[in-house]
Order: C-alpha cells, then structure tokens, then sequence
C-alpha cells in the first residue's frame, strides 16, 4: 500500500514537469500581428490570423501594363476582406471576386453591381474584426475613388490608391505606413512638406520604375512579407 501512494505521487511530480516544460517550450501565447504581403500593383494582403483584408484584389492580372500574378495565390482560408479603391481592371475583376468567398468594400460603382450578401454597407468607418476602414473621397479620372485610412489595434495605415490630388494624405496625421504611387509621392512633395509617416510603401508602379526621383520609400518585391507588432 505504501509502494502504491509513494508511485501515485511520483507520476503526478511526473505530470507536472512535463506540463511545466510543455509550457516552456511552447512558450507563453504570441502576441498579435499584422502580417503584411505584396502580391502585385496595388494588390496587398493584411492577415491578423483571424481576419485578412487584401487592397485592389483581385485585379486582372496585367491589365494596363500592371503587374501579372498567379489569382491562386490569393487567400483562401478565414474572413478575406475585398478593400477596392475603383473600377479600373488593374484594380478589380468582377469574375475573380465572384469565384470566391469574399466580401468587399468598395464604391457603389462596383457594389451595386454585386449580391448584397457579399457587400459591406458603405459608410463613414467600417469595422470588421479588429480592423477599421475609414473611406475618404479623392479624385481619380473618370470614376468613383476612395484612399482609405486601416486601423489595426492603434496601427494606421493609409491606402492612397490613385489618387492623383495629394491635399488629403498630407491632411491625415501620425501614420505608420502609408501605401502610395509614384505620382502621388512626387506631387506631395511639391506642396514642401513630408507625408506623415513613419515609412512610404510604393505601389503602382513597374519594376524597376521606382519613385521617379521625387521620394524615398520602400519598394517591395512580389511576394514580400513583412510584419507589425501593434504599438505598446
């Protein structure tokens, strides 16, 4: 009885220390994060593991001399998120989207041309999961154009789209990235003043196009990731 209770306690000493160094090597739950990834144009992919928002996508690979990409590339599993800033082909394709179980915010141009089950009522912000999407009216050509400001747990990011009029980006404040063309980075700098931002992402261009000169910003390859930690 007594080599009975002693071998109990010693598989529950046991139990114990492999919890404890499952828990070591495991370690303490991850923080969350913003997983940033370039697919091409205007085309990017924020995933926080539980929702993604992807901006310009899908669009037809490219159309207007824009960049080609491989549509099976893009996100398949979870809460995808369509962020479209206008009709253009080398930002939407109607028949990509509906090939798939997304959900889009966008200009009614787009919208009102879809099932209703598959749109976000367009207003002043927009939540869905920990992301918040503001939509700014800014002119581009012919069509209906938003730049939308994204939120992440107190990261903001700015999506300029073709914006082509830089008097709204210069007006948003303590950005973090903000996501912008060739054309805009230069005209922005003719008004003499900084985008705020922590870091200019480019987008829009070809490769090996650059800033044109006017601008420093990170230039990214396809398929690049990156990835931000919320602020403290």
């Amino acid at each position: 009885m007594f080599w009975r209770s002693q071998t109990s306690a010693l598989d529950r000493r046991m139990l114990s220390a492999a919890l404890l160094l499952t828990v070591i090597q495991t370690g303490a739950p991850q923080s969350p994060a913003l997983r940033i990834r370039f697919i091409g144009h205007e085309g990017f992919e924020l995933s926080d593991g539980r929702t993604t928002l992807v901006t310009d996508l899908p669009y037809r690979p490219g159309a207007l001399g824009s960049m080609s990409y491989d549509p099976s590339s893009l996100p398949s599993e979870g809460r995808v998120v369509s962020l479209i800033s206008h009709r253009h082909p080398d930002h939407w394709d109607r028949d990509l989207f509906l090939e798939r179980d997304w959900i889009i915010i966008g200009p009614a141009e787009i919208t009102d041309d879809l099932p209703s089950e598959r749109v976000i009522d367009f207003r002043e912000v927009i939540e869905v999961g920990d992301f918040t999407v503001v939509p700014h009216r800014t002119g581009h050509r012919d069509t209906e154009h938003y730049s939308y400001l994204v939120t992440w747990r107190g990261l903001r990011l700015y999506f300029a789209g073709d914006a082509e009029d830089a008097s709204h980006i210069l007006s948003v404040r303590d950005l973090d990235i903000a996501f912008v063309t060739p054309w805009l980075g230069c005209t922005a700098g003719a008004f003499g003043r900084p985008i705020d931002a922590d870091q200019l992402v480019l987008y829009h261009h070809r490769e090996g196009q650059g800033t044109l000169g006017c601008f420093e910003a990170r230039v990214m390859d396809q398929g690049e990731s990156f990835t931000l930690a919320p602020p403290p």
